[in-house]
């Protein structure tokens, strides 16, 4: 069951495409996107250690994975919400 602060696969499935759907953010790290370097459709990758200078790009809500939806993911969620954006972290992350 995912936390208040996370989506499921199967809502976000079900958003992708629509008019109200946030933006996706792929943080994952270098390795793991190496290991599988597919997207969700509609994701945009960014890189977590640089999300000091990507953060006011958002203009609306957005959906952060990383390959496990844990540590990564949440701390990148927590910075884009301490600075006013709408985050949520998708539950399981890319493995999901």
């Amino acid at each position: 069951m995912p936390s208040f602060l996370e989506i499921t696969p199967d809502k976000l499935n079900r958003i992708i495409g629509t008019p109200n759907s946030p933006t996706i953010i792929d943080v994952r790290n270098d390795e793991d996107f190496a290991a599988d370097p597919r997207l969700i459709p509609g994701s945009i990758r960014r890189d977590y250690r640089t999300v000091t200078d990507w953060t006011n790009e958002l203009a609306g809500p957005a959906i952060v994975l990383c390959q496990k939806g844990q540590k990564l993911g949440h701390g990148v969620a927590a910075y884009l919400r301490v600075f006013g954006k709408e985050a949520e972290v998708l539950e399981g992350g890319f493995e999901a």
